[in-house]
């Protein structure tokens, strides 16, 4: 019963799935993708697909209504819509911003949505007319939203370093900013609506009066940014995530330390209660998940370990079990008591974002960097067994045990029993998960569907993994056609289309990017070559955003910017907080320099924006004596957005806009695009500068490298 089959063939998408989500009843999933779309799936329909909702840009987030019957949808392309769910007709205008669209949710009743947007303000509209009813004004982008329990008040996260509590119905703010020393960028109501939580990059996190927006306890402090808050079920703790390693329980009346710290070996990047609140589990950037006592912080199992990076650790509707999603493209099923698997590895052929328990606790939806959503069949196990399962395991294997314990073959007309045991199942009652998997494993092979609890029969999913075109898809295929010489015949002149195609892709990937050109040969060594570090060229879309979002009229091979000569062939994007970046590197180190030089002179960007004085990164500058000099990549000092932002202060002295173009994506959206350059005076000049560093802080702003001149 513990299958961790797929229920269907993967749910598709052009791009990258940024989330998945189950519906209220279960039965169906909202994905929202980089390719423009969101998407409405049966859980257990053959083809899944129910509708499709377009935006101009990809989709941040999608989430149903607490009724169901609806669908808010969050975009970059400046909008959040309201869709119907069932028919998938617009049920509004689009709710439009000045930026991009963070996130939206509906309220308690859905009759409003709040958004969040990096325009500096949330919005709250009628989600029936679409009408704006109240504008919630930040003087930074707004990283959250979200209704209080009962829906009367709104609070919201923001870049400029508070927290704001609002009156839903008039917009009008019930109290004093919630102050920080930097972004907020996580903030959660306690389950009684009467406090708030809020995270912030100043290395704190806080609880608030939400009447009188005072603090209710002290700091409660950590050593670096805290990247989530959430209280427990009964709201009296309190379990924050940070990126200096720990996890802490703390108390939500009195602010003190309950536990030690819930120590990992990196970032930790969220913390969650169990739904009884006697147990904490932590997800983390050292490949693991970690159980642990919320009482004595002691760890109640070994770790449950993954391959890469994890971006997520839930509990089932029970508290039975954990699920996990990781950059090692599976998601994984674990026993909350033990911490052992309960499933095979749930794989995707990319990173996963996100996995989650649908409400009965008998599905798990993942989303993926691959393009799909999957939906996984993960049944819960009653306490007892039924009494037919033995005579099921005594007929199949043809052997009983005597009354000395020993193996011994059964008399028994194994056949007549399982025809038995086959008419029994069909008086018993539908809703029984024994009953499901029972009928399902004895089903003729031919009608048998890919999981107890699936409509999609073997041979349709087989044919969808065919069509799917990939080598993965076909190994798969071969295995679960075993037999079927036409299936088999098919997947062999599958693979002999695919093969020359893969093969030709190899040779452009040794000889590297494809879409990066050769330097030109008469590029001077002033102008750095950057071709060993490249991770992306600037024709292809490398990051978050739709298909045809690059820098493709960037001008190639050496060019004049700003005064300045330029290398200009491809580009190195650094890591930063969001998933999507997690393919790529923090740091790119050793960058030739070889020779002495006045300045250096750094032609950059960054995708997204955040506060302005924000560290994002750095450069380190290594000098031939052995001695170095470290130089802060500033967010609006000395890089911005390559996305032109409205409302921008004027660029201070020393950095300038070296070029300013579009790309279709751009052009979409009314907008710009553009590229920075930096010039930083040496204060050695007469000192080789042996090597350069490039060093992402991992902030939500993911800084960007196209081009290192020195003179």
């Amino acid at each position: 019963m513990r299958t961790g089959l797929p229920l269907n063939e993967p749910m598709k998408h052009g791009g990258p799935v940024w989330s998945a989500r189950f519906s209220p009843d279960g039965k169906r999933i909202a994905t929202a993708s980089e390719d423009n779309t969101a998407r409405v799936w049966d859980t257990l329909g053959s083809p899944p697909l129910r509708q499709t909702y377009r935006h101009q840009r990809f989709i941040r987030s999608a989430q149903f209504s607490p009724d169901g019957r609806k669908i808010v949808t969050a975009s970059y392309d400046k909008t959040a819509r309201v869709w119907d769910a069932l028919n998938g007709t617009p049920v509004t205008e689009p709710l439009p911003h000045g930026d991009e669209v963070e996130a939206a949710c509906f309220s308690p009743d859905g009759k409003r949505v709040v958004t969040a947007s990096a325009d500096h303000t949330a919005c709250v509209w009628d989600a029936q007319t679409g009408r704006k009813l109240a504008n919630l004004k930040h003087d930074d982008r707004v990283c959250a939203a979200e209704f209080s329990p009962d829906g009367r008040r709104v609070a919201t996260a923001s870049g400029d370093r508070t927290a704001r509590i609002w009156d839903a119905s008039s917009g009008q703010p019930l109290t004093e900013p919630l102050k920080h020393g930097a972004l907020v960028g996580a903030i959660q109501f306690s389950p009684d609506g009467e406090r708030i939580a809020t995270a912030s990059d100043d290395h704190t996190a806080r609880i608030w009066d939400v009447r009188s927006g005072r603090p209710t306890i002290a700091l409660l402090k950590h050593d670096h940014r805290v990247l989530s808050v959430n209280f427990s079920p009964d709201g009296r703790r309190i379990v924050t995530a940070s990126c200096d390693h720990t996890a802490r329980v703390w108390d939500a009346q009195n602010g003190l330390p309950l536990t030690g710290p819930l120590k990992h070996v990196d970032a930790v990047e969220s913390a969650e209660f169990s739904p009884d609140g006697k147990r904490v589990v932590t997800a983390s950037w050292d490949h693991t998940a970690r159980m642990w006592d919320a009482q004595s912080g002691l760890p109640l199992t070994p770790p449950m370990k993954h391959g890469e990076t994890l971006h997520s650790a839930r509990f089932s509707p029970d508290g039975k079990r954990i699920v996990t999603a990781s950059d090692d493209k599976t998601a994984r099923v674990w026993d909350a008591e033990t911490g052992l698997p309960l499933t095979e590895p749930l794989a995707h052929r990319g990173d996963v974002w996100g996995a989650q328990f649908s409400p009965g606790g008998n599905q798990i939806v993942t989303a993926s960097v691959d393009g799909t959503a999957c939906v996984w069949d993960v049944a819960p196990i009653r306490a007892r067994c039924p009494d037919w399962l033995l005579p099921l395991a005594e007929a199949i294997s043809g052997h009983i045990l005597d009354k000395r314990g020993l193996m011994e073959e059964t008399k028994l007309n194994r056949a007549e029993v399982l025809n038995q045991l086959r008419q029994k199942l069909q008086t018993e009652p539908d809703d029984d998960d024994w009953v499901a998997w029972g009928r399902w494993f004895l089903a003729e092979p031919a009608a048998r569907t890919i999981s107890p609890f699936s409509k999609c029969t073997v041979r349709e999913f087989i044919e969808s993994r065919i069509n799917e075109q990939t080598m993965e898809s076909l190994d798969e295929a071969e295995r679960l056609a075993a037999g079927n010489t036409g299936l088999l015949a098919r997947i062999s002149a599958a693979r002999g289309k695919l093969e020359p195609a893969s093969q030709s892709l190899a040779l452009l990937r040794q000889a590297g990017f494809a879409s990066i050109p050769p330097r030109a040969t008469n590029a001077s060594p002033n102008l750095i070559d950057l071709s060993a570090h490249y991770n992306a060229g600037l024709t292809e879309t490398w990051h978050s955003g739709s298909r045809n979002n690059s820098l493709v009229n960037l001008p190639s091979g050496v060019q004049t910017l700003a005064g300045v000569a330029f290398d200009l062939r491809g580009l190195i994007q650094l890591r930063g907080e969001s998933a999507t970046e997690s393919r790529f590197r923090e740091q790119v180190a050793g960058i030739p320099v070889d020779r002495e030089c006045r300045e250096i002179h750094f032609l950059h960007a960054t995708q997204r924006s955040v506060s302005q004085g924000t560290q994002i990164g750095h450069y380190v500058v290594h000098y031939a004596n052995e001695s170095e000099i470290s130089l802060p990549i500033i967010y609006g000092q000395n890089v911005r957005d390559w996305y032109t932002k409205s409302g921008e202060p004027a660029a201070p002295a020393g950095l300038a806009t070296a070029w300013t173009g579009s790309n279709a994506q751009s052009d979409a959206v009314g907008g710009s695009i553009r590229l920075f350059t930096w010039t930083w005076k040496n204060p050695f000049p007469n000192l080789v500068v042996r090597s350069l560093d490039f060093v992402s802080e991992k902030t939500p702003c993911a800084p960007f490298l196209v081009a290192i001149t020195v003179e």
